[in-house]
């Protein structure tokens, strides 16, 4: 597996133990709000395949977490 990138690290930073919606974790992450929404979703997709992020709800609104155990500098 392939180490996380610079900016799945920005992602996963910006993650709590609360659940959230991608924008709010974009925000965190100081990302430009201009910036489109989709690759925050895809970072938060791609922490949640290696079980260092957790979401919640319907399709259409989901929220995320970061993953219980998992310390936020990591």
């Amino acid at each position: 597996m392939r180490p996380l990138n610079d900016f799945e690290r920005s992602i996963l930073k910006a993650l709590t133990d609360e659940f959230v919606s991608a924008s709010v974790v974009k925000a965190r992450a100081r990302i430009a709000m201009k910036d489109l929404i989709g690759p925050t979703v895809e970072a938060c997709l791609e922490l949640e395949k290696r079980g260092l992020a957790e979401r919640m709800g319907r399709p259409t609104r989901v929220a995320w977490r970061r993953a219980n155990g998992v310390i936020k500098d990591a």
